[in-house]
């Protein structure tokens, strides 16, 4: 969740885009019309609908990090950390989503659809992605 939290940090301060070590980039990709850029992590075929934080980028001084570093600080949920997958809805995913729904000014941020930027598989590339998270999760902790 830290690391979550400190790319809020990151895009706000500087701007630019923060991609996960197990992320592969096939093509470049300019996306710079664009205020923020939450790509979509599921297709419609799901009921949950989450961003995948994984690769964001950003214009630099964009309020909606502010926002998410403050729904961050006063979200105490992370204090009953009992799993693995709550930390997708305390700083992953799922609080993009919470946050973006929550955020007034949803024209600044671009959520381009599922298959830009997180094909369901890496046979699922045909060319059109940016990119794929191969979905290591090395933070997670070893189950005891």
């Amino acid at each position: 969740m830290r690391v979550d939290v400190f790319r809020f940090f990151l895009l706000h301060h500087f701007g630019g885009v923060v991609i996960d070590m197990d992320y592969n980039l096939y093509k470049p990709f300019d996306l710079l019309d664009y205020k923020v850029i939450l790509p979509n992590n599921r297709d419609d075929l799901h009921k949950e609908k989450v961003f995948g934080n994984c690769i964001m980028a950003s214009e630099k001084d964009n309020r909606f990090w502010i926002f998410c570093i403050n729904e961050a600080i006063g979200n105490k949920r992370y204090e009953k950390y009992i799993t693995n997958n709550d930390m997708f809805r305390f700083a992953g995913p799922n609080f993009m989503y919470e946050c973006y729904m929550k955020y007034d000014n949803k024209q600044d941020i671009y959520t381009p659809e599922r298959k830009l930027f997180h094909p369901p598989t890496p046979d699922g590339y045909k060319g059109d992605s940016y990119g794929i998270h191969r979905c290591m999760c090395h933070w997670m902790k070893e189950k005891t």
